[in-house]
């Protein structure tokens, strides 16, 4: 028993020490790891760092060209800005001077047309070619043109006046298309109707009655009769007209039926015309004085609806004053128009902007087979 616990003591003695041993050897592996694992640390974070700076410079970099596209492309923005205001400025100019231009343009225009005798009512004419102007009591009204209206479509240089005869032809092509007539009352006296004829007159409106503007009586005239069975005789076209004072619709197909009557049994191959007309009176004042342009209108109306239910074409008779301030045009596009407007020395065209198929353009004609002046009036088809 002394011998062994003698010997125990050494034993463990060097089995610590063997252990201590092994623990100094992990200890300098993990040690030699350890530092091992420290340099490759080192290295990879001083690599890291030199990436970061990299991408940080790139970075750099690149706002820097952000940046620098940024305000090129405000700087462009702002050429842009500039050279626009530059060509509004610019616009601005040309407009200015063209307008100037223009303008003395237009006053030179002015001066030609008055230096050639030209009245202000056809000098207007000339420089408001958008316009229809109105000479009325001495005071100049200026109509917008309606464009939904039917058009005059005849061209201006087409209409050729001759001197020597005192008449107007419609020539496009230099063929004249027109058809020469007359309107005739009482007032034309006895009429030689072969002469009218030999003439080249190829049809009458013949006037069968008036309306008193004061008593509203419907007064035959009293060479209807004989003018319109020797017109019709002598071979011309005829047509009818009355010239109107018509206070209501009634009246309206009163004046209709008195021409129905009256036509009965001829052979009427023109339109049957209603004449509506301001009346200047200053000592007696009209009956239809205060009518308003829509009852004239409804009157106008109700006498071409008649004339249409027998079976005739119904027409207006009428000049600018009656069209633009008596009459509503939108109303009467259904029915043919008969157009006063006398032509003049420096005007030998049609003043209307809307469809017409009469033009009655002289009050003074001097025709062979009536004494005195008439009526002359071209018809376009």
């Amino acid at each position: 028993m002394e011998d062994f616990r003698q010997r125990s003591p050494k034993k463990h003695i060097q089995k610590k020490l063997r252990q201590v041993s092994v623990y100094a050897v992990i200890m300098t592996v993990l040690t030699f790891v350890a530092a091992a694992m420290l340099v490759l640390l080192g290295f990879s974070y001083s690599s890291l760092l030199k990436t970061m700076r990299e991408q940080n410079e790139m970075i750099s970099e690149i706002t820097g060209e952000n940046k620098s596209m940024a305000e090129s492309m405000q700087e462009l923005e702002q050429a842009n800005d500039n050279l626009s205001e530059s060509n509004e400025r610019l616009s601005e100019d040309v407009d200015f001077f063209s307008r100037i231009m223009s303008e003395n343009e237009l006053r030179l225009e002015i001066i030609d047309l008055f230096e050639a005798k030209n009245s202000t009512y056809n000098v207007l004419k000339k420089i408001y070619p958008d316009k229809l102007i109105l000479l009325d009591s001495g005071q100049f009204n200026f109509y917008d043109i309606n464009r939904d209206l039917n058009k005059c479509e005849y061209e201006q240089e087409y209409f050729i006046y001759n001197e020597e005869k005192n008449e107007m032809a419609y020539a496009p092509g230099g063929e004249d298309i027109s058809v020469k007539g007359i309107d005739v009352s009482k007032y034309n006296g006895n009429i030689e109707w072969d002469k009218v004829k030999e003439h080249g007159v190829e049809f009458a409106y013949i006037r069968a009655g008036v309306r008193g503007y004061v008593s509203g009586e419907i007064v035959k005239d009293d060479t209807f009769d004989d003018n319109i069975d020797a017109a019709a005789e002598a071979g011309l076209d005829i047509g009818v007209y009355i010239f109107s004072q018509a206070a209501s619709e009634e009246e309206g197909r009163q004046e209709a039926d008195f021409i129905l009557e009256n036509i009965e049994g001829r052979d009427i191959n023109c339109p049957i015309v209603i004449d509506i007309e301001k009346i200047d009176n200053p000592d007696t004042e009209p009956r239809t004085l205060n009518l308003s342009q829509q009852e004239r209108t409804d009157i106008a109306v109700a006498f071409c609806e008649r004339i249409r239910e027998e079976g005739y074409t119904p027409m207006i008779y009428g000049n600018l004053y009656t069209f633009l301030k008596l009459l509503d045009m939108t109303r009467l596009e259904d029915y043919d128009k008969w157009f006063a407007d006398y032509i003049s020395e420096d005007d030998i065209t049609p003043y209307f902007a809307y469809k017409f198929r009469v033009w009655q353009y002289l009050s003074d004609a001097q025709c062979p087979g009536i004494s005195g002046k008439c009526d002359m009036n071209m018809a376009l088809y």
